[in-house]
């Protein structure tokens, strides 16, 4: 259905004033246009801006309402779902955003000894695990990704072993 408010129409309006009346993006009003669903813009002979008059902005009004395009194919417009049933994002995800970030419920130290012997640390144990962690993240890893964690710990690991 149109956007309700913005539903006012006017003498003339741009592109992106018809695109809000017909809850579209404007990339889509274009694409729909050239599939001749909608009525195209006119263009100011001044300077050259385009902008829809009182009648193209009714006809495409009226086109969304109908689903019926210009062209006589019928179109089916998808309504923006409420807020309510869209999909909720991870709460780990949506904690961290907020700045709760939450704490690992996965054994660090098995997911880093097996990140370590892919790459070829095969004898590494999890006192080495514990001791990097502990050198190298003193206030905990929790808020850390996973990737840096593994590089952190496999570049001490690697220095570690070179002195």
């Amino acid at each position: 259905m149109p956007n309700q408010s913005a539903n006012t129409t006017r003498a003339a309006v741009s592109v992106s004033q018809m695109a809000t009346m017909l809850s579209l993006s404007r990339s889509r009003l274009y694409e729909l246009i050239e599939r001749g669903i909608f009525y195209p813009p006119v263009y100011s002979i001044t300077n050259r801006r385009p902008f829809f008059p009182l009648e193209a902005q009714e006809a495409n009004l009226r086109i969304r309402t109908d689903q019926i395009g210009a062209n006589g194919q019928f179109v089916i417009f998808y309504e923006h779902r409420p807020r309510q049933y869209r999909r909720q994002p991870h709460t780990a995800t949506a904690n961290r955003r907020q700045g709760n970030a939450a704490p690992r419920q996965i054994n660090v130290t098995s997911s880093l000894i097996s990140g370590l012997r892919s790459l070829g640390m095969a004898d590494v144990n999890v006192a080495q695990v514990g001791q990097a962690l502990a050198e190298c993240f003193p206030a905990g890893a929790e808020e850390t990704d996973d990737s840096t964690v593994l590089r952190t710990v496999y570049r001490y690991l690697r220095r570690s072993r070179s002195v």
